[in-house]
């Protein structure tokens, strides 16, 4: 069981995707697209952040300067499209303070290039390499409660529902709910040769998914 930072960490690499730390020239993507507050599949929390940190340079500069699983810590991934590395959006975890085997997850995929399984794949190559690489137990995802399309992502990852807070975060001057997703290592090996994740690969994928 993993308690000390990934140093080793270049990339993870799938089918169709990359997803790598954030480098120096990632700093104009942040100010387009994270100065946008749309909500996104499991962004919202992000937007919280955003929110409290005020500005978005220094969001960068604070995710820029984080290191990959350590406790207290949010690491961002950019996500690419392989063939002509466009940035398609990002992914982040979070490594809970008290217990280092617990993480929170989030992520948002540009408007252009959604409803194509984006965040189905990113977001499968993360959970193998926090569940295999990080030996991680247990990955949680927190959803605004009117964002049906992060709970039906959610879902698809094989997360259930285990929670549904009142009036539980605060975006703008309005409280709103939100519902806490969270699956098991246990489950997520017994799920990862599900209908949703065999045309992924995910079955055939061992260790070698970080290279």
């Amino acid at each position: 069981m993993f308690s000390t930072p990934d140093n080793e960490f270049e990339c993870l690499r799938g089918k169709r995707l990359l997803l790598r730390g954030i480098k120096d020239d990632d700093l104009g993507y942040f100010i387009e697209y994270k100065g946008d507050h749309q909500a996104g599949s499991l962004h919202h929390r992000e937007r919280l952040c955003l929110t409290k940190q005020g500005d978005v340079s220094q969001y960068y500069l604070k995710a820029r300067n984080s290191q990959l699983d350590v406790p207290g810590q949010r690491y961002h991934f950019i996500i690419e499209k392989l063939d002509h590395k466009t940035r398609l959006g990002d992914c982040w975890i979070y490594t809970d303070k008290i217990d280092h085997r617990q993480v929170e997850v989030g992520i948002s995929i540009k408007p252009l290039f959604r409803k194509q399984d984006y965040a189905l794949e990113a977001l499968t190559y993360l959970f193998e390499y926090l569940f295999w690489e990080r030996e991680k137990n247990k990955i949680k995802a927190y959803t605004d409660s009117r964002d049906m399309v992060g709970q039906n992502l959610s879902t698809r990852m094989g997360m259930r529902q285990e929670a549904h807070f009142v009036d539980n975060i605060l975006l703008g001057r309005n409280w709103y709910d939100e519902f806490l997703f969270a699956i098991l290592r246990r489950d997520w090996l017994k799920n990862r040769n599900s209908p949703d994740f065999s045309s992924l690969d995910v079955a055939s994928k061992e260790r070698h998914i970080r290279r």
